[in-house]
């Protein structure tokens, strides 16, 4: 399965978000602090990444020394000693190219607040090392960790924490929205949607022209698209646009591992976001990032997100590439469909959250290529059922945005309902999905 993790290993970019280490000796205090104040730091910037084994030139360390051990216990304990609210921060172990196993810490955005440091770390010679009680860190240029001290560095943590905030009161007063009375003119967001997915579709089928790849995907292929309606029009600031998105897609990976997140934000060519215009989609100007190459395996994504709340991803079947061990379009993962949809409700709610004025938020989901396909689930006992008789699916939903983090099983339910039907399936349900969810952080 690809994951977005292999791409900070093999192809190492130290950025803001992403902070490169050599093997180091992780009983020594001075190292604990400084990872304490590095992982501060990244919380405090909106969430990211540490990776070791890699030094400053980008160059693999090779393998971890004897006695090396970082553990998800590891980083829990140095941050219960010197950060307050302590950062619960995950743990994972990733094989590069090379053959190397990499752990990388994957930092969660902060909270209602921010991250400070509750105690000093080791004195050496007089001088406090690695961390300092009371001080605040953030991300700053080089990059380096390092003490807030402007009135500047606190503007986007406290947008952070008035967000998160609002988010909050916005599922209390959800009930009060109405999910049901879309407006039924041609220019309601439904329509808008629609478009939207559909110029993005025919761009896909564009980059994908008469290539041969490792799965049919001109034929076959899942498109999941979400617009936000906001109370008056509203638009992201161009200038943080990217940041926005990098701290979305950092915050959806906190409640839902997927391998390969449908928004992944590539810091690397050829596959870095950029400014791209489409005079027949609704947004003309958005972001986009492409997979779209005949050279893979497996990973042929084309995702766009607009300034004004528009979202689309579309990816194949990672079924029907070599990857899974199928003949392509025979199965379908029921499992991989609901916990794909459910990265989609987050996305949306977070970056929902994005907007001053967020009302509602309505979905499109679209399969293509589901005649034949029969629900599979490897390792698993088979399903008694028939195969899909229809090629196409297309679901639709209306959300009050403050209620998508509550309703998250619901909304997946609605979204997956009709799929589910079409393949001769009656065991999914908002019960059964909300049961599964606490596995969903993990691969």
């Amino acid at each position: 399965m690809p994951d977005e993790l292999s791409e900070l290993i093999d192809s190492p970019v130290e950025r803001l978000h992403v902070e490169y280490k050599s093997w180091l000796d992780l009983a020594q205090p001075k190292t604990r602090a400084d990872l304490a104040r590095h992982i501060a730091a990244i919380s405090n910037f909106g969430g990211g990444k540490i990776v070791f084994g890699i030094a400053d030139d980008g160059q693999s360390c090779g393998p971890a020394p004897a006695g090396f051990e970082l553990t998800h216990d590891t980083v829990v304990s140095i941050t219960k000693r010197y950060l307050d609210p302590a950062v619960h921060c995950d743990v994972r172990w990733i094989q590069s190219k090379l053959g190397v196993d990499h752990p990388i810490v994957i930092v969660p955005s902060h909270g209602a607040t921010p991250i400070c440091a509750k105690a000093n770390g080791p004195e050496l010679k007089g001088k406090i090392e690695g961390i300092v009680a009371g001080a605040y860190y953030l991300r700053k240029p080089g990059p380096e960790s390092a003490p807030i001290v402007t009135a500047a560095d606190w503007r986007d943590i406290i947008r952070r924490c008035a967000l998160h905030d609002r988010s909050t009161i916005l599922a209390a007063l959800s009930a009060a929205l109405s999910t049901e009375n879309a407006d039924t003119s041609s220019a309601n967001p439904r329509h808008l949607l629609e478009q939207w997915a559909a110029s993005a579709n025919a761009d896909y089928l564009r980059r994908a022209g008469e290539g041969e790849y490792a799965a049919p995907i001109r034929d076959c292929r899942i498109q999941l698209s979400y617009v936000v309606e906001t109370e008056s029009p509203e638009e992201q600031p161009s200038s943080q646009f990217l940041n926005i998105l990098r701290e979305v897609a950092g915050e959806v990976d906190q409640h839902v591992a997927s391998g390969w997140s449908l928004f992944y934000v590539f810091g690397a060519e050829p596959f870095a976001p950029r400014w791209d215009m489409d005079s027949s989609a609704p947004a003309e100007e958005f972001m986009q990032s492409s997979l779209i190459d005949a050279t893979r395996t497996i990973g042929f994504d084309l995702w766009r997100i607009s300034q004004t709340g528009l979202a689309t991803a579309i990816r194949e079947f990672w079924e029907d590439t070599p990857d899974f061990g199928f003949s392509p379009r025979v199965a379908l993962n029921p499992r991989m469909m609901t916990r794909m949809l459910r990265e989609l409700v987050w996305h949306a709610a977070i970056f929902a959250g994005r907007f001053a004025g967020p009302v509602r938020v309505h979905f499109r989901c679209e399969w293509r290529g589901l005649k034949g396909r029969r629900l599979v689930v490897p390792n698993a006992i088979p399903f008694r059922t028939r195969p899909a008789e229809v090629d196409t699916v297309v679901t639709e939903t209306t959300w009050a945005a403050g209620a998508l983090r509550t309703d998250i099983a619901e909304v997946v339910y609605r979204l997956g309902g009709k799929l589910a039907r079409a393949l001769d399936w009656d065991g999914l349900s908002a019960a059964g999905i909300a049961a599964e969810m606490p596995r969903w952080k993990q691969l």
